[in-house]
């Protein structure tokens, strides 16, 4: 998200107003509470399922990596003062909420609009294997959909508005980037 607020930061004029909309989950949360975490174990549970029909080579799903990272609040706050480039000037926690009836279809349509080009460059898949692994993920999706209503599930999504502030951009900030701090939370970095 680091190497996202900077490059914004080249593109937005100073004063002007950046929207976001990101999965998020709540400070202190471990990945593997909240929902987004089990719909991606949905996801490759599915994926699997396709491999013992044939449609995806196991020796690519074996290679597949879909890195996933969901942010909480906390460190939004922390990479924004981190960064210098935005302010916050609005932070509001947007509940997940699906119903049950479409829940299922909804989820999946977010999944393929988000992953479709990674599935056919990596899996070689073509749109009817897409249409089966997006019908598959949607059927296995019904049953776990009840982890929206759980107490437990800190998901939501985070709705940020962020102000370009006057400081310079620093390029050396924008080269020396590294996808290990991007994957590490900010307090992990700092130990």
């Amino acid at each position: 998200m680091e190497a996202f607020l900077l490059d914004r930061a080249h593109e937005i004029v100073c004063g002007g107003l950046m929207f976001i909309l990101v999965p998020a989950i709540a400070d202190e949360t471990l990945l593997s509470k909240p929902s987004p975490g089990l719909l991606l174990d949905v996801l490759e549970s599915c994926l699997m399922e396709l491999a013992k029909m044939d449609i995806v080579d196991e020796a690519k799903l074996d290679s597949f990596n879909m890195p996933s990272y969901i942010t909480s609040p906390e460190q939004v706050e922390e990479l924004v003062e981190r960064t210098r480039c935005f302010t916050i000037e609005r932070l509001e926690r947007l509940e997940t909420l699906f119903p049950l009836s479409s829940g299922a279809k909804i989820l999946a349509n977010h999944m393929r609009s988000a992953s479709e080009e990674i599935f056919k460059q990596h899996f070689g898949f073509s749109d009817d294997d897409l249409d089966k692994l997006i019908e598959l993920y949607s059927e296995r999706l019904v049953d776990p959909l009840s982890i929206f209503t759980k107490s437990e599930d800190k998901s939501f999504q985070m709705f940020l508005v962020l102000k370009r502030n006057s400081d310079i951009v620093d390029e050396a900030k924008v080269d020396s980037f590294n996808l290990t701090s991007y994957l590490t939370s900010p307090k992990q970095v700092k130990e």
